[in-house]
């Protein structure tokens, strides 16, 4: 749903790419205006529509850092559809077209958002190396919320690779830099991050706090996408604390906002943990139904990391029904993503998990356990 602002503006835009003596380059910053405004409203196909219009428009005028500008949205917009090859393509070319252009902070900004395509699909040594490109670049021409933004990412990207203490420290001066520049947007994004470092140390007092005041940030810019993601780290707080149906409530509207805007990861991550809450609550039938459609979604974006919790957390349950080949199917499964993905935890748990299923047999197999059981303790 578009804001009432941006409302007001199209009819204006439409008339400037509609009129047959606008200038060209007017109509192609008037194509690529609607299409930011569009996506925004999680109005994809129209977006990329004006996208198509813009790009096209820039070529005619030979006008690099259009065109840049106009991949360089493209490939956002695919990537948030999924479309993680295209994606990557669009960055690429725009990435080459920003340096022939000698435009170094929309090259910063191509090699930010390609270090974020990296670090969704696990892919953290080359996401570790395009946001170091990134910020090189930032700090070199004083961009200081860009610096920001990236060493937000980075906090994220140490967060992802356990070295909690040091995100945290991170974290604190992205937002010391965020309220120095007056970034409100920014600062509730950076709250948000920060409330989950607290709450990967159990801190859950001092994270519902940062919550809390991150969502009041983001609806007073009208966040949209950050509000949604907001109300899923409360209430998985409020799971963690066993006040589980305060939890499925936010999660529910939480869903419901990633639906409205079409943000797929983020009903990906939303469908996960509003299953893990169903199955809390007794409803595992439900909570398997929307485990696969998460697991669906996370396979259309890449999303390797949920893939596998998905496909544990199937096992899980097929063990709880005591459906033990479907468990070892899932679980096959669940392997495979190690492929792809370095995660140690993770890998400990999908063991765990398979001795656990050993022991569920009738009878127990309980060498196959303590093989698996000893593998998680490698």
């Amino acid at each position: 749903m578009l804001r009432a602002r941006h409302a007001d503006a199209l009819p204006r835009l439409d008339r400037v790419c509609a009129s047959p003596t606008a200038r060209p380059r007017a109509r192609a910053r008037a194509h690529a205006i609607l299409a930011d405004i569009h996506r925004l409203a999680g109005e994809n196909d129209d977006a990329l529509g004006h996208l198509h219009h813009s790009t096209a428009l820039y070529e005619q005028l030979d006008d690099l850092t259009g065109q840049a500008l106009s991949h360089h949205k493209l490939a956002r917009l695919l990537a948030e559809q999924g479309q993680n090859d295209a994606a990557w393509g669009a960055s690429e070319f725009a990435l080459d077209l920003a340096e022939r252009a000698a435009r170094p902070i929309l090259q910063a900004d191509v090699l930010h958002d390609m270090a974020r395509q990296r670090l969704v699909s696990g892919a953290h040594d080359q996401a570790e190396y395009f946001f170091a490109r990134a910020l090189e670049i930032r700090r070199a021409i004083g961009d200081r919320k860009g610096e920001a933004d990236t060493l937000n990412n980075l906090a994220t990207l140490r967060m992802d690779r356990g070295a909690i203490s040091e995100a945290l420290t991170l974290y604190e001066g992205v937002l010391a830099l965020r309220r120095a520049i007056g970034d409100r947007r920014g600062e509730g994004a950076t709250l948000n991050n920060l409330a989950l470092a607290h709450k990967n140390q159990s801190r859950y007092d001092e994270a519902l706090a940062l919550y809390e005041r991150a969502l009041e940030i983001r609806r007073e810019v009208g966040d949209r996408r950050g509000e949604g993601n907001t109300l899923g780290n409360v209430a998985s707080i409020l799971a963690l604390l066993e006040r589980y149906d305060q939890a499925r409530a936010l999660h529910e509207r939480a869903l419901s906002i990633r639906r409205s805007i079409g943000d797929i990861r983020g009903q990906a991550v939303t469908l996960y943990n509003l299953a893990l809450v169903l199955e809390d609550l007794g409803d595992l039938e439900r909570s398997n139904a929307l485990l696969d459609e998460s697991l669906s979604f996370s396979r259309q974006i890449g999303y390797v990391r949920l893939q596998a919790y998905c496909l544990r957390q199937r096992a899980i349950a097929a063990r709880l029904t005591h459906d033990l080949d479907d468990a070892h199917m899932w679980l096959d499964e669940a392997f495979t993503c190690f492929q792809d993905l370095r995660d140690a935890s993770l890998k400990i748990l999908c063991h765990c998990e398979r001795g656990f299923v050993h022991l569920a047999a009738t009878p127990p197999h309980a060498e196959a356990a303590r093989v698996e059981l000893s593998q998680a303790c490698l």
